[in-house]
């Protein structure tokens, strides 16, 4: 009898069809992963409404604990069955983490998953900060409108020793390849290194922001500072915090690319709805 060998597309079980899983958020290097605030409709856990929790699947026990103002009266309810989270910059909806700071000397990647209120001419809104000050050296990575138009988009990385890594801008409007008002959708910030020249790189939706995949680089006077977070979003009196509907965030300390990004990105999708790449 002679033996045939066929050459497939993807991986299988030994003795089956179906295809292997391909890895998800926490079985792609998962010694870098250091925040995952997990979809709560799809498997994570968020609880509470005035004085809330998003619950952290890193490992890492860095749950996201919004304190609540008392005077408010402002509760925050999730959407059961998409995990939506309604989170206002004006209130503001911030949310500090709990255990040890996240400490990152050069490299990181972040997934933010959102219906983004994208803010007004020269604002800009915070992902994850050190704190809630807004000070010269504090540690942060935001997400920008644009400093001198309504159309272009850029990210910054801020380090503790003033460092600013930045991204290109992106100008034309709201087209594929630009982040949407009130539109799902998946950013990725990745920095490759904290020396001057190191690259950052601006997904939306898997496509580079600007579009030439060069990605961006911005040094100040210092190298080598390290980024210290311990905060989804800020609590500032220049309302820069999270504002839309937010469903997911995931932050490495390693530069992901090709399966491993791939991969993550994929799984972070299936479970908030949106196609892959």
């Amino acid at each position: 009898m002679a033996l045939s060998l066929g050459l497939g597309v993807g991986f299988y079980k030994l003795g089956g069809s179906s295809p292997l899983a391909t890895p998800g958020v926490d079985e792609v290097e998962p010694q870098a992963l250091e925040l995952w605030l997990k979809n709560a409709a799809k498997g994570g856990t968020f609880f509470g409404s005035h004085i809330v929790q998003w619950n952290d699947f890193s490992g890492n026990s860095r749950h996201a604990k919004w304190p609540g103002w008392a005077s408010s009266g402002d509760n925050i309810h999730m959407n059961t069955t998409t995990g939506a989270i309604p989170l206002d910059r004006t209130v503001p909806h911030y949310f500090p983490l709990e255990g040890t700071d996240i400490s990152l000397d050069d490299q990181l990647t972040l997934f933010v998953v959102a219906e983004f209120d994208i803010p007004s001419t020269s604002n800009n809104m915070y992902m994850l900060s050190n704190g809630n000050v807004d000070g010269s050296g504090e540690s942060n990575i935001r997400v920008f409108d644009s400093s001198v138009s309504t159309v272009g988009q850029y990210a910054m990385i801020r380090d503790n020793a003033g460092q600013r890594f930045i991204t290109e801008s992106e100008s034309g409007g709201e087209d594929s390849n630009t982040l949407q008002d009130g539109v799902k959708s998946i950013i990725s910030i990745q920095r490759e290194g904290n020396d001057i020249g190191d690259k950052v790189v601006f997904k939306v939706n898997g496509a580079n922001i600007p579009d030439d995949g060069a990605g961006g680089t911005y040094g100040g006077a210092n190298d080598n500072g390290t980024l210290t977070l311990n905060a989804f979003g800020i609590n500032n009196t220049a309302q820069q915090g999270p504002d839309g509907n937010f469903f997911e965030v995931v932050l490495y300390s390693t530069f992901l690319d090709g399966d491993n990004y791939t991969n993550v990105y994929n799984d972070i999708a299936s479970r908030c709805d949106l196609p892959g790449i």
